[in-house]
């Protein structure tokens, strides 16, 4: 998809979030391919316009597509795919010291002698 997403759904960069949803469900129910059935093209604006609200509606996807554009989609998700998986690599060791610190808190003290 060419258009920018800000054209695509009719309002400014420094539109707030409540105009966007506005202007996108305003849009959405023209386009909904229920109400368009016999407008091929209708369907495939309702995706362009789900895909721009869905980009400009997340704060941190709304920051990369105003500093890269629709480049900065793909950069987005494969940054999310290398952040999930450093997440997963960060969650699996802190189980494996988590059962460390049990086992050696498990193992039993040797009995104090009193003298």
């Amino acid at each position: 998809m060419s258009e920018d997403y800000y054209k695509l759904l009719c309002v400014t960069p420094d539109s707030s979030n409540q105009d966007l949803k506005k202007s996108y469900r305003n849009l959405a129910r023209i386009f909904h391919p229920d109400k368009n059935q016999q407008d091929e093209g209708a369907a495939e604006k309702f995706k362009q316009l789900n895909i721009a609200y869905s980009t400009l509606s997340d704060p941190s996807r709304r920051l990369v597509y105003d500093l890269f554009g629709q480049e900065g989609d793909s950069f987005q998700l494969d940054f999310e795919e290398k952040n999930m998986k450093w997440n997963d690599l960060e969650t699996q060791e802190s189980k494996k010291n988590r059962r460390r610190s049990r086992s050696r808190n498990n193992k039993k003290k040797p009995s104090e002698k009193v003298s």
